[in-house]
């Protein structure tokens, strides 16, 4: 017969932690949490060593770092991905991997520094992928993709077999460097025939140079 036992207390008696967004990664939980001194934060449990513990005070003090809603974990780690602020730079995708030490933001999202996203939220992740849906501030609302290790997009062709103006194959480049909060990205397709529709898919290649 299994047992149900407590693991730990957020807040000390008869208060409540308010966590939310419980994630599984290995033997790792990870969840949010307010323990009434520090806001809400990151917090982890390790099944390993039976440990409960904050994992950072990114904003420090007693602001919020991270909020409900913007948590996911990377398929295959002990890594969580999460939308939150340090209180500098507005709301921003950090990893961790349960140290502080190693938990870091991910770009910068939004026009300036210190605006930040409005929106990150339902973190998914598929593969060695994370998807979720954001505003930077400069699209509204869309479906973004996080591809750890960073690089460059590629330039290729598409519409194979349906070639456009000139009997030329379609193809489509990247204007810029793909990095959140660039204004000035942009994707250009040629070639296409007038009113063609297009699905376009933007992934990331490592950067060894």
């Amino acid at each position: 017969q299994g047992s149900t036992f407590l693991i730990g207390e957020i807040v000390s008696g008869t208060g409540d932690g308010a966590i939310a967004d419980l994630t599984a990664a290995g033997t790792t939980a990870y969840f949010t949490a307010n323990d009434r001194v520090s806001g809400r934060e990151l917090w982890k449990f390790d099944a390993n060593t039976g440990t409960l513990a904050r994992v950072i005070d990114l904003y420090p003090g007693p602001g919020s770092g991270t909020f409900t809603g913007e948590l996911g974990v990377l398929t295959g780690t002990n890594v969580a991905v999460f939308g939150g602020t340090d209180g500098r730079s507005g709301l921003q995708l950090f990893s961790s991997d349960g140290t502080a030490a190693n938990t870091t933001q991910l770009g910068q999202i939004g026009l300036r520094p210190g605006a930040g996203a409005t929106t990150i939220a339902e973190l998914t992740s598929i593969g060695q992928e994370v998807w979720f849906r954001g505003d930077d501030g400069i699209s509204g609302l869309e479906p973004w993709r996080l591809v750890p290790g960073g690089g460059s997009a590629s330039v290729g062709t598409y519409g194979m077999g349906c070639q456009g103006s000139g009997v030329l194959d379609p193809a489509i480049s990247a204007v810029g460097l793909p990095q959140f909060g660039n204004s000035s990205f942009a994707v250009q397709v040629q070639n296409a025939r007038p009113f063609a529709g297009a699905v376009l898919n933007i992934g990331f290649l490592p950067n060894n140079q």
